[in-house]
């Protein structure tokens, strides 16, 4: 708990500070923006891909897994509200969802989620946020490990999803996370910065396991010239999982230096061309044991003329997986693209690939995850869009009695999804 204690002060400090500089700023100086609200309603279905062999035990926290197929239909909304001021910005943020599947039971899948963040809007050197959230579950519904790949889309566009839900489960949680970082600048060119979290899943029922994790990060910036970045920094990472009836305690640390680069620079053919590069060394829990591990991230984004934009991401990283209970060592890969094709009508492309190692107490179970999904949107007007969207999953984990008690084997996944978008700005122009 060295990490909580460390972040203490600086929490504590920053809402002083938020405190303090909210009430200096005058009140004829504040402007408020929103309530901005956004919704989706859509329904799909989605069947197994290929051939599916899972082996996992139906015991509390690893639910057996759903391979028949399903009919499903939810809708979420979403509301932001941001007051800013001279020096201090306020952010409010709610959503809700729920999920049907009416040949299940139980058959609704709903969460709920909302975050405060107090920000800094200031010019001057120094620049901070806090920011607490929560999210509440009822009913979960989870999915394997898909990778390093992540959801690319614009803030235009709804998001794609990366892995069709296979599981509902009826474990009831809460994710409480307390976020901060600050940055001063040294001086034109040169900035440090610190930041941390605290968070962790609360159980409401004994299915649950409680979980805590921290995370803490001090960074060192240097703008080299107007297109080159240059950081280097430190990182921990703190992973801790309470005991079970039929699992033991797991605690983990993950901790290490990274340094890097950021080049963007406009080319005459394109808009924008923006190239990204870091690596670095952490140390990794091994089996009876501690293991140095080279890490590593290549981005490249690129804008064409018009609207279309594409990236791509590498990556070799080290993290933890909560469904196994252990540290991570993989490599991969990410591509989207995404456009308007004609008119109202867009796209949107993406595809991901992992493969890599869960290290386990008694050895390493290899695994590798394929996701791939492509979207059509359609902008009816300004603010309502219809789009339709399939998406692929499968996911491949090498049968070892190292993860008894956890998914192994081969399952997949696709599916269709359609519906409409919708977005509500009543008080801004």
């Amino acid at each position: 708990m060295s990490l909580a204690r460390a972040l203490a002060p600086l929490v504590t400090f920053g809402c002083c500070l938020a405190a303090v500089t909210a009430a200096a700023q005058p009140r004829s100086a504040a402007r408020v923006r929103g309530p901005v609200f956004t919704a989706n309603i859509y329904g799909g279905y989605d069947m197994p891909l290929f051939t599916t062999t899972v082996t996992t035990p139906s015991t509390p926290g690893n639910p057996t897994l759903q391979p028949a197929s399903q009919i499903f239909s939810g809708a979420d909304a979403n509301v932001n509200y941001t007051k800013a001021g001279r020096r201090v910005a306020l952010t409010l943020q709610a959503n809700v969802s729920n999920r049907y599947y009416p040949q299940f039971t139980p058959s609704t899948a709903p969460s709920y989620g909302a975050s405060v963040t107090l920000a800094s809007t200031s010019t001057s050197r120094w620049a901070w946020d806090l920011t607490q959230f929560a999210h509440y579950a009822p009913i979960s519904g989870t999915s394997l490990f898909a990778g390093a790949g992540t959801n690319v889309a614009n803030s235009q566009s709804v998001a794609l999803t990366s892995a069709t839900a296979f599981q509902v489960s009826t474990v009831r949680l809460v994710d409480v996370n307390t976020a901060a970082s600050f940055s001063y600048a040294l001086s034109r060119r040169t900035s440090i910065g610190v930041s941390g979290l605290v968070g962790g899943i609360v159980p409401i029922d004994s299915q649950v396991t409680r979980s805590t994790r921290l995370n803490g990060r001090v960074r060192f910036n240097r703008q080299i010239s107007r297109a080159l970045r240059a950081y280097v920094a430190y990182g921990i990472t703190q992973n801790r999982i309470e005991a079970t009836s039929t699992q033991p305690a797991s605690s983990y640390e993950i901790t290490g230096f990274d340094f890097g680069i950021d080049f963007a620079k406009p080319f005459q053919l394109t808009r924008s061309t923006t190239l990204g590069f870091s690596t670095g060394l952490v140390r990794v829990p091994e089996s009876q044991s501690q293991s140095y591990q080279l890490t590593g991230m290549a981005t490249l984004d690129q804008k064409f003329r018009g609207s279309w934009s594409a990236s791509a991401t590498a990556t070799r990283d080290a993290r933890f997986v909560q469904a196994y209970r252990n540290a991570v060592v993989f490599l991969g890969g990410s591509a989207a693209v995404s456009g308007r094709l004609i008119g109202q009508l867009g796209t949107l492309m993406s595809v991901n690939y992992s493969t890599g190692d869960i290290n386990t107490t008694v050895g390493k179970s290899a695994f590798r995850s394929y996701s791939a999904a492509t979207q059509l949107r359609y902008d009816f007007r300004r603010r309502v869009a219809g789009f339709v969207e399939y998406s692929a999953f499968r996911s491949e984990v090498d049968d070892s009695t190292a993860l008894i008690g956890f998914p192994t084997g081969k399952f997949g996944r696709h599916g269709v999804r359609g519906g409409l978008s919708f977005g509500l700005s009543p008080f801004t122009r």
